[in-house]
Parts: C-alpha cells; sequence; structure tokens
C-alpha cells in the first residue's frame, strides 16, 4: 500500500516560461515524514514541441522543531463576514484591532506551548517625531500541536484601540518552547496611521493599473464604456460602538496612473450602500448585496492632464447631507464619457491587497448585464 501525494514542482511558473535562477523548494513531508522509503517521480503532462530540464535535485531531511505563521490577519470590523485592512483610519472610526493567523507545526517533533503573539509599536506621531515604543500586547491561549498540525489562532480580549495618533506598525509572531531551525517564517509586520480623516485601503505601494476593463465576463474580452462602475468596500463603525454614527463624507481621493488613455475620461465618484448578508444567503448574490447610491458628485469629473493624486469632492446625496451610518459601503466611480474609448485607469496596490484575501473590488459593467 503506497501513500501517493502530487505536488507542483513547477511552483506555478506559467507555461513557455524558463525557472533558471530561482531554487524551487517543495516540502513533501506530508507523504514523506517518518517513511523509511521514498520514491520520487517527476512527471511532464499537457505540452508538446518543448523540452524540460531538472538540474542539481537534493533532498533534504526537514527540521525537527519549525513553527510556521499562515495567514497572518490583522482585521478591523470583526462583527462582518467580509471586513477591510485600512492603511489609514480616522481615530473616531478606529474600531478594536484583532490579530489571527494560522500556527503551522511544520517540523516532526511536538511542540509545546505554542502560541500566536503581537506587538503594538508606536512609530511616530503627526508630528513626525519619533515615538517607537512597545504599548500594547497580547496573544492566543496556549496549545501543543503534534507534528503537521495547525491551530487557528486568535488574539486574546481585550482587543488594541489606540488612545494617541501617529504610525503603528504591529508584529505577529508563532512562539513556541522549541527554538525553532528555520527562521524567518514565523513573523509578520504591517503597518498603518491613524489621523483625524482620512480612511484608505491603499499603503502607498502603488503598482499596476486596473480598470472596469480589465475584466473579462462569461468569456467575452471586456471594453470600458458609460455606466460601467468601479469600488472598494470600506466599513463605517463608531470607535465606541454605541451606533448612532453619522459621519459626512467629502470627497474621494484616485491614485490615477500615468496611462495616456486617460485622457478625456469623465467620471463620478461614488459611494453604494452595501450588505454583506443579501450576498451571504443562499440565493444572494452580489447584485443584491447592493443598496441605493447615497453620495456622488453633482459634475462629472473630465481628465485633461495626467494627474497622479485628484481629489473630487461629494456634493450630492442624501450621505453628503446626513452623513453616513454605522455599515458597509463600497467607495469608487461611475464611467460618464470614455472619449472615443479611452480608459480611466487608477494604480493598483498590491501591497495591501496580499494582506485582504476575504475583500475584493466589485465591478458592474453596465453593457454586458448579469
Amino acid at each position: 500500500l503506497y501513500n501517493i501525494q502530487e505536488y507542483d514542482a513547477t511552483n506555478a511558473l506559467p507555461v513557455n516560461a524558463a525557472n533558471g535562477t530561482i531554487t524551487n523548494t517543495i516540502n513533501i513531508s506530508t507523504a514523506a515524514a517518518f517513511t523509511p522509503n521514498i520514491k520520487i517521480r517527476f512527471l511532464w503532462e499537457g505540452n508538446t514541441h518543448y523540452y524540460w530540464m531538472i538540474d542539481d535535485f537534493t533532498i533534504i531531511e526537514g527540521p525537527k522543531n519549525d513553527l510556521e505563521l499562515r495567514e497572518p490577519r490583522v482585521e478591523f470590523n470583526t462583527t462582518y463576514t467580509y471586513n477591510p485592512f485600512y492603511g489609514q483610519i480616522p481615530y473616531d472610526l478606529f474600531t478594536p484591532l484583532q490579530i489571527s493567523g494560522v500556527n503551522a507545526n511544520v517540523g516532526c517533533n511536538t511542540l509545546t506551548n505554542v502560541r500566536l503573539e503581537g506587538e503594538f509599536i508606536h512609530v511616530a506621531d503627526p508630528q513626525c517625531i519619533p515615538g517607537l515604543r512597545s504599548i500594547f500586547n497580547t496573544s492566543s491561549p496556549f496549545l501543543t500541536l503534534a507534528n503537521f498540525q495547525t491551530d487557528n489562532a486568535v488574539g486574546s480580549i481585550p482587543n488594541f484601540v489606540p488612545t494617541i495618533l501617529g504610525e503603528f506598525q504591529v508584529n505577529l509572531l508563532a512562539d513556541s518552547d522549541s527554538l525553532g531551525e528555520n527562521p524567518g517564517n514565523e513573523t509578520y509586520s504591517q503597518r498603518f496611521a491613524i489621523g483625524d480623516t482620512l480612511l484608505a485601503r491603499e499603503d502607498n505601494g502603488y503598482g499596476g493599473g486596473i480598470r472596469t476593463g480589465s475584466y473579462i465576463r462569461n468569456g467575452q474580452t471586456s471594453s470600458q464604456l458609460a455606466g460601467d462602475k468601479l469600488g472598494l468596500l470600506y466599513v463605517i463603525e463608531s470607535r465606541t460602538g454605541n451606533g448612532g454614527l453619522s459621519k459626512t463624507p467629502t470627497s474621494i481621493k484616485f491614485a490615477v496612473s500615468d496611462d495616456p488613455n486617460n485622457i478625456g475620461v469623465g467620471i463620478s465618484p461614488k459611494i453604494w450602500e452595501y450588505d454583506e448578508d443579501s450576498l451571504l444567503g443562499q440565493t444572494g448574490s452580489v447584485a443584491a448585496a447592493f443598496g441605493a447610491e447615497v453620495a456622488s458628485s453633482f459634475i462629472p469629473y473630465t481628465f485633461n492632464v495626467i494627474d497622479t493624486l485628484i481629489t473630487i469632492p461629494l456634493d450630492n446625496g442624501s450621505a453628503v447631507i446626513n452623513g453616513l451610518d454605522s455599515g458597509q459601503y463600497v467607495v469608487g466611480w461611475e464611467v460618464t464619457n470614455t472619449h472615443g474609448g479611452n480608459n480611466f485607469e487608477v494604480y493598483e496596490d498590491a501591497s495591501s491587497g496580499q494582506f485582504q484575501p476575504l475583500v475584493a473590488c466589485f465591478i458592474n459593467l453596465a453593457h454586458q448585464p448579469g
């Protein structure tokens, strides 16, 4: 009786690409650990008229003590299933911040007193005066993990609530009584800033571009037309959690890419209500989760020059008059004019997106309903 397991030897390398400089390491412990004899076979399938090579193949004994931190999370608004992390957040909207992650014992020894630790450091205040000091610590309960076991660890109550403004860093550590033999895979760090008015998903890690026309629906190549919409999820909650919140949105800031096709395109900034319960229901859909448009601009903005950061005021809609109540919202834009087929494109922020696996942007291609 053989324990046969398959592993991706390409490490998701694209078709027609080469991996001549990067070493690909594959952990085969789930099949080979504590086994006196193993056989390894490389299988090449699904391709023709190409060659493939494997060089410097080595089997290395795994570590005896190795605790790995997976899926590190620093979460606002944990009462919601879909809750984004913010690179910047106003003090009044800062709800208790919870840490979580997966402690994974990838060594062969049983580990004792395993826990997830979190330390919050005040990096600097708004006047940029260094304030590097630890201000809050938390950890998950102690437990024992046998080899290859995992634990969904959550920091203990109370969660972190700041009493000062400024820039902060949270350091996460998967820890145990044993000294790990593979240092570097048990830690994670993330920064955020607390101010007065700005609520932002990004952390200034700009990369490639994104627009409504970047997407394909039902196998059809997409384009960008008037009426298309794109937005990101935000949650508005009171710092005290007492409800009765009313915050008035005044503008939306966009990091516009340097694509010359932005010239001549018109957009209108928008905020829509959102209700995840409608999406999570058995018959729910993304469309059902969207409610009324609560804020917008009277006059669309037309791009005449290559702008980088633009701020467009909100001067229309019920939220501008009455403010935003506690809840979920989608903040973005609607294309009003493509200037003969041009595209409105903003920068992507892959550095912040990588630690928000449960939160995506929302697209409505008005010219391809459904």
